[in-house]
């Protein structure tokens, strides 16, 4: 079955007006809002304030009005965001390790002091993870979080840490509180078609089975968006959880990584029930980022190479059937440009050719059994512009799937 599909997602417009009017949730960005008083609590306006991050090429600078409030809009999701405040005849503010989630807006509360004496306040502090302007309920999975949990290497396998999300069970695809869990109609327990999943704000879910249609490297994630309760209205149709997948934009200095991971059975205790099954897998990886153009054009790419050799017996005699060999290559490149401070593009490629040699089900006899290719490529683009009070954000893509069944080359057990 080949199913090549085109999904140019939405081209969006939000509208601030003031910088004291709530943020509209977006898929791929969020916002912070600095709020600045002095020693006495009194709103100081005409600060200067600007945010940056080592994570991404977007910068944002805004002063504070007459309430003492600035928004800094559209800011690439990285927990690694610089605030600084600036206002004449005061002491300057930094604060450090700020936190962007997308679709969320963090607030920070900043206090200058006069300058009697010169000097910078500098503030290293965790930002609080709650937005109290938003009714969603799910789980940022961070770069820090990843970086810091033995986690299976998928972003599938990341959704168990979400809370109210149900073991899989193997299929990648599990049910949360907000989804139709298969076991209710008789299914397979904690399996869902409900789920939605965006790489970049593409929509890349399978519409046929209601599963992801696309893999990647885990390296080359920044954020993992899971809404699992009060989805926002831009996820259309979206009954069960939403994962939604923002990736590495690269820095101003080269950096990478190569990583290589094995298992096989000599790893694990024996399976009591086919001891003579055999399997072994061997997973590549590498990432590349760096400056194309100083602090205004980066590049981050990636390369995973995985094989799997897995022996298929029969479940009540542990008869061997086939050896199913499984290849996939995920390949990733993006390069993001910052026009200027207020303007900033980025442009996206993912694939994931895979080749499967059999079916790995037990009940699935030889003479029956289909090899399979699946997989596709994509292509995403973003802009993200600000105008006064106006943000506006669009984006495009070209999201191709494909599953084709063909009979397997073996001989047939007789």
């Amino acid at each position: 079955m080949r199913g090549p599909q085109l999904k140019w997602v939405a081209m969006a417009l939000a509208a601030w007006v003031g910088v004291a009017a709530p943020v509209i949730a977006q898929t791929s960005t969020g916002s912070i809002r600095v709020i600045v008083t002095d020693a006495d609590g009194g709103a100081l306006p005409g600060v200067t304030v600007s945010a940056e991050t080592v994570d991404s090429v977007v910068r944002r600078t805004a002063t504070t009005g007459t309430g003492g409030d600035a928004l800094l809009p559209a800011l690439d999701p990285s927990d690694k965001y610089v605030v600084t405040c600036t206002l004449s005849g005061f002491n300057g503010s930094r604060n450090e390790r700020v936190l962007v989630t997308s679709g969320q807006q963090t607030t920070l509360r900043v206090t200058l002091q006069l300058a009697e004496i010169t000097e910078e306040v500098t503030v290293v502090a965790d930002t609080p993870l709650v937005d109290v302007t938003s009714a969603v309920i799910g789980q940022d999975i961070t770069l820090e979080l990843t970086e810091n949990l033995p986690t299976g290497r998928s972003y599938q396998s990341y959704l168990q840490l979400v809370p109210g999300v149900a073991p899989d069970m193997g299929s990648g695809n599990p049910a949360a509180r907000s989804g139709l869990n298969y076991a209710d109609i008789g299914g397979t327990m904690g399996t869902s078609a409900d789920n939605f999943y965006y790489i970049e704000g593409i929509n890349v879910t399978d519409g046929v089975t209601g599963t992801f249609g696309a893999n990647l490297n885990t390296e080359i994630i920044q954020e993992q968006k899971v809404l699992t309760g009060g989805i926002p209205a831009e996820f259309v149709g979206a009954p069960g959880l939403v994962s939604s997948v923002i990736t590495k934009s690269g820095g101003s200095s080269f950096s990478g990584s190569v990583s290589y991971s094995r298992e096989d059975d000599s790893l694990v205790a024996d399976n009591e029930n086919s001891p003579d099954a055999k399997f072994e897998r061997d997973d590549y990886a590498l990432t590349l980022g760096g400056p194309i153009v100083g602090d205004r054009a980066w590049f981050f790419a990636s390369y995973r190479e995985v094989n799997r050799s897995e022996d298929i017996t029969t479940l009540d005699t542990g008869e061997f059937l086939r050896t199913v060999d499984r290849e996939d290559e995920q390949g990733f490149a993006k390069v993001s440009w910052a026009i200027s401070d207020s303007q900033n593009v980025s442009g996206t490629f993912l694939n994931d050719p895979t080749t499967i040699s059999g079916s790995t089900s037990r009940t699935v006899v030889s003479n029956r059994d289909r090899a399979q290719d699946q997989g596709g490529d994509r292509y995403i683009a973003n802009y993200t512009g600000i105008f006064g009070p106006v943000v506006v954000s669009l984006a495009g893509g070209k999201h191709n799937g494909e599953v084709s069944l063909f009979a397997a080359s073996r001989d047939v057990l007789n």
